[in-house]
């Protein structure tokens, strides 16, 4: 088994500053040096080649003028009368406040989260209005069976208190909302166990299923996945076993989907990097289940570490993506409280028709890929469906090339470019990071390529390649 764990880390940007937080790209080039007078950087990344400084407007000027690529630091602070005036990073990329805005926050809707431990879920400053509101109505331990009602005796594992904080937490201190579902009624159950791999650990999940669909429960998150890692090598699964149909906790996810009608949220995995495997971990393979992949921040590609979907499945998987930067865990979260939201909106919508619901509303929709599926839901769109508005979305712009070269206009400067060619219309065979010109870029097509989308900062652009191969 893979557990979808890796250490937790918020991200909490202050109040308004003397100077303005930017991006600096090439942050160790001589002019950058000279320019900052060594000045130290807030942050660091490897991945995208830059840093983050606290700027003059002036100094992040002048370093535009010396041909470096500068860009402000969003801030996160939304004007409002009801919400909280913070968003956690992912909130804030889907456009939670207008979710927020509408007073909508899950209440009324029954949610289980079924994961490890939940250590420290009294004492957690963001989780107190759920205490305080009676809003973890029930909790069972499948671990510890000799006190399984018994909350309080958590210690250790915290994975399933931080996805139920990314569900619908809230820090009053810090005016920060990580997740939009702050007023549901919550259903934990405690399946995993990180002392040890064994499949027993998947009985437990499917038993919890069934114990939170006898208690009303309507949307479920499961954070968890199993590969291979067991103790018992010979417990193990194979990649072409994820096919939706082979393992116990998949064929249990498809039953409360199909039979059940319930809507269950499965984390897709970080296995992406992982020699012989890098496609979904069970049971995020099962069709029906709202399967939910990690993407980058700055553009809104697939995270390094998030899963892919198996070739040799019909259908698209993941199925959406947010951003997490510590994997797959924290992005199905985010995805659940929307979930809840759009059920609290409109509680006559069923479970499969929330999920088309967010997948329409993806930025990607209709062109999927099995990197990122229908790309990040946007609050704004959600809001349009749930209004009948669908025509007023903005969709990617379909580009029909008549021959297997074309040149693409940019009208404004972007950070990066991605171009995913796919063999077909969703299964990506190559990814590839172009450098854009100044006014446009050249798009070759690849090997066996039908369609090209290409990732632009929060945009995209589909290309249909009508000339033969």
């Amino acid at each position: 088994m893979s557990r979808l764990k890796l250490a937790f880390l918020f991200f909490i940007f202050s109040g308004a500053q003397a100077q303005q937080k930017y991006w600096v790209y090439q942050p160790e080039s001589t002019v950058t040096t000279q320019l900052l007078m060594g000045q130290k950087a807030v942050f660091c990344s490897d991945w995208i080649n830059a840093c983050s400084f606290y700027l003059t407007k002036a100094q992040a000027l002048l370093l535009k003028e010396k041909g470096l690529s500068v860009s402000p630091v969003n801030q996160f602070h939304y004007q409002h009368t009801t919400a909280p005036a913070r968003f956690g990073f992912a909130l804030d990329q889907i456009g939670g406040h207008l979710l927020t805005n509408e007073g909508l926050n899950g209440k009324g809707i029954k949610i289980g989260v079924i994961d490890g431990g939940f250590s420290g879920i009294a004492e957690d400053p963001s989780l107190q209005h759920i205490s305080k509101e009676n809003g973890i109505i029930a909790f069972r331990d499948y671990i510890k069976t000799d006190r399984p009602s018994d909350l309080s005796d958590q210690s250790g594992d915290s994975h399933g208190t931080e996805v139920l904080q990314l569900i619908g937490g809230y820090h009053p201190e810090r005016d920060i909302l990580f997740g939009l579902a702050t007023h549901a009624q919550y259903y934990l159950a405690r399946t995993d166990f990180e002392g040890y791999e064994k499949r027993i650990e998947e009985d437990n999940l499917i038993a919890a299923m069934e114990w939170m669909y006898e208690e009303g429960v309507e949307i479920m998150n499961i954070s968890l996945g199993y590969t291979k890692g067991f103790n018992d090598k010979t417990e193990n699964y194979r990649p072409e076993q994820m096919d939706g149909q082979t393992s116990a906790v998949a064929k249990a996810v498809e039953h409360a989907a199909v039979e059940k009608h319930m809507l269950i949220v499965v984390a897709a995995g970080n296995e992406a990097n992982i020699l012989g495997w890098n496609i979904v971990s069970t049971p995020g393979d099962a069709e029906h289940a709202l399967t939910v992949g990690s993407s980058q921040w700055l553009i809104w590609d697939k995270a390094r570490f998030s899963s892919i979907g198996p070739s040799f499945i019909s259908y698209i998987k993941p199925d959406v993506v947010v951003f997490s930067g510590m994997g797959t865990s924290y992005s199905a979260p985010i995805i659940t409280g929307l979930a809840a939201c759009i059920k609290q909106s409109d509680p006559g919508l069923t479970n499969q028709e929330i999920i088309g619901i967010i997948k329409v509303s993806g930025h990607l929709y209709p062109y999927p890929n099995n990197y990122t599926g229908y790309g990040v839901p946007k609050c704004e769109n959600v809001l349009k469906l749930l209004d009948d508005q669908s025509d007023q979305i903005k969709r990617p712009e379909v580009i029909r090339a008549k021959k297997d070269k074309i040149k693409i206009p940019l009208s404004f400067k972007e950070n990066r470019i991605v171009l995913l060619h796919k063999n077909n219309d969703h299964h990506v065979v190559r990814r590839m990071v172009l450098r854009p010109g100044k006014s446009s870029i050249k798009i070759k097509r690849g090997s066996l390529t039908h369609q090209s989308t290409i990732l632009f900062d929060h945009s995209a652009k589909e290309i249909i390649w009508e000339s033969p191969l």
